[in-house]
């Protein structure tokens, strides 16, 4: 027989030490039995994500810098050209959390430089995060507002 669900959740055609088709309930199922499992739309909900992942589009150039969207974000602080803080509206897990992030270059005719964002060294906090904007190039490096930083938090 082929295992079936119907309309209402019902599974038949599993067998468990010769029980009847719809008798097969959690405690029959080895602990481990189960590969794949749907988690309910009511499961899955902003405040249990919310100390978990941030993310958030910065338009450093504007005066001052602002968020143009953010999820988990309650303000930035702009410490200095390319200089952020961004703060989080809930506070991540622990400091353990991942972070990535780009910052788009363009003054014209650029080809020969690169944007990169960097965390500054031991900025990793449970409320927030301290980031610089570096633009280098052949001849050295500068700190600068880029007109797009983009960033996401990972836990």
């Amino acid at each position: 027989m082929a295992i079936a669900i119907n309309g209402s959740g019902t599974v038949t055609g599993i067998s468990v030490g010769g029980l009847p088709d719809g008798i097969v309930d959690t405690d029959m199922l080895a602990a481990n039995a189960v590969a794949t499992a749907k988690i309910a739309d009511t499961a899955v909900t902003d405040a249990k994500q919310a100390n978990r992942v941030a993310w958030g589009n910065i338009d450093g150039s504007a005066s001052p810098p602002a968020f143009r969207d953010s999820y988990n974000c309650s303000s930035l602080t702009d410490n200095d050209i390319g200089d952020f803080t961004i703060n989080f509206t809930n506070a991540i897990t622990d400091n353990d959390y991942s972070f990535i992030a780009t910052a788009e270059n363009w003054e014209g005719n650029n080809n020969d430089s690169y944007c990169g964002v960097s965390p500054y060294e031991g900025s990793f906090a449970t409320g927030s995060i301290r980031i610089k904007v570096i633009r280098w190039r052949w001849d050295g490096y500068t700190f600068k507002d880029s007109g797009n930083v983009c960033f996401a938090v990972f836990r």
